[in-house]
C-alpha cells in the first residue's frame, strides 16, 4: 500500500480518537458541550495540520490528504442535521 494511504489511515485514527475523547469529556460532564465544541473546532484543524508531514510530495497526495477534512465535515453536517453517524460508545 502506498505511504500516502497509510498516512491517511493514521490521520483518521488520530482525528477520530480525538473526537471520541471530546465526546467522552462531554458525556462525563468534565467539560460542557459548548466548551467541547470549541475545543473540537480549534484543535481538529491543528491536528490535521500536524499530520501533513506524513504525506509525500506526490501529486496524488494532495487529493488523498483532502479526504480527511471532507469526511470530518460531512460527519459534523450529519450530526447537525440530527443524523449522528457515530455508533454509541
Amino acid at each position: 500500500m502506498d505511504a500516502d494511504y497509510w498516512a491517511l489511515i493514521y490521520c483518521f485514527i488520530i482525528i477520530l480518537a480525538f473526537l471520541r475523547f471530546t465526546e467522552f469529556l462531554a458525556d462525563s460532564k468534565t467539560l460542557s458541550s459548548s466548551s467541547c465544541r470549541k475545543v473540537v473546532h480549534v484543535l481538529t484543524g491543528i491536528i490535521y495540520l500536524l499530520c501533513w508531514p506524513l504525506y509525500s510530495d506526490a501529486d496524488s497526495a494532495r487529493y488523498i490528504c483532502s479526504i480527511v477534512p471532507i469526511v470530518v465535515t460531512l460527519r459534523f453536517a450529519l450530526i447537525g442535521l440530527g443524523k449522528d453517524p457515530t455508533p454509541p460508545i
